[in-house]
């Protein structure tokens, strides 16, 4: 429950950050009347995404609910099968454990989508294309210093090609994010771009 509070207060703050950013772009005259309903149609987009996501999260409260009633009624059982118990508890553990993931990958998943819609929305309203090369706006996640760009790694993507899509160099990014090696990086994973 202090977790869906957490994301509410942490979606409602990027709703009010995303307003207050919108609200300050400048428009073309004429074209003011489009670009607020592009804003507002991407503001309504941003919230349907986080009822969607509470969504998946009640029921997941729900699942993690069910899972702590089978753990007390497992300890009511009789002491003969504590083996029997053990392993249902590891397993109960287990899914308490990938539900808890899953809900993690949900949230990353939404602010990576609502940063890059702001950033489209902003970027359309300034009539430049998205990401670095465009000259388009950087959007962070709310997980790095001010101003930094995030990027999640995609199949078949590398390390230079991310690199290059950002304008900086290889060994930027293997000391930006602490990586071992420049030859190794996983799908998901999610990437500090450095100034």
């Amino acid at each position: 429950m202090l977790s869906r509070l957490r994301t509410n207060a942490f979606m409602t703050c990027s709703l009010v950050t995303i307003g207050l950013v919108l609200g300050g772009c400048t428009t073309v005259p004429g074209k003011e009347e489009r670009a607020r309903a592009g804003m507002q149609t991407g503001i309504r987009n941003m919230q349907e995404d986080i009822n969607r996501i509470n969504g998946r999260q009640d029921q997941l409260e729900v699942t993690v609910e069910d899972l702590r009633r089978d753990i007390l009624a497992t300890g009511a059982g009789d002491a003969g099968g504590k083996a029997s118990i053990e392993q249902r508890l590891t397993a109960m553990e287990n899914r308490i454990k990938f539900i808890d993931e899953a809900r993690e990958a949900d949230k990353r998943e939404i602010i990576e989508k609502l940063s890059q819609r702001v950033a489209d929305v902003i970027n359309k309203d300034r009539g430049v294309s998205s990401g670095p090369a465009g000259g388009g706006v950087r959007v962070s996640t709310g997980e790095g210093a001010a101003g930094e760009a995030r990027h999640v790694v995609k199949e078949k993507e590398t390390l230079s090609g991310i690199a290059q899509k950002y304008g900086v160099t290889v060994e930027a990014l293997v000391t930006a994010n602490r990586l071992k090696s420049a030859n190794v990086v996983r799908v998901g994973q999610t990437l500090v771009i450095p100034r």
